[in-house]
């Protein structure tokens, strides 16, 4: 077995995601948006015109840390809420509907997808 380092699982782990989003008709506009205090994984854009926000979480199934969803606590939701609204105001994006969603991958131990869960509409801004 060999021993993987988290950012080469998470680049893999985003061309999954991507790769799925695509076979559900969705057009990726972007990928690992940054900013100083954040990171959009996945920005694309659905049939219906609606702009999808995507934070990829994936983890082994032998990982005793529960779902890779469960990871995107209130604190990551709030940076990744941030992060959005300075995407949109850099692009001078107005007025589009926006979907600030989850995709979970669990992979077996040889990095094989076990599941792959798309959670749109994750989590929304609270006032």
């Amino acid at each position: 077995m060999f021993k993987e380092n988290t950012r080469s699982r998470g680049r893999c782990s985003e061309q999954i995601a991507v790769d799925f989003l695509e076979k559900k008709k969705f057009q990726v506009i972007e990928r690992n948006y940054q900013i100083r205090d954040g990171e959009i994984d996945i920005i694309a854009i659905d049939q219906k015109g609606i702009w999808h926000f995507v934070e990829v979480k994936s983890k082994r199934l032998k990982s005793l840390f529960g779902l890779p969803e469960e990871a995107v606590n209130q604190k990551k939701q709030r940076k990744i809420i941030r992060t959005v609204e300075c995407y949109l105001a850099e692009k001078g994006i107005l007025d589009v509907l926006i979907s600030l969603d989850v995709l979970a991958i669990d992979l077996n131990t040889w990095g094989r997808i076990v599941r792959i869960a798309l959670y749109e509409g994750a989590f929304a801004e609270r006032n």
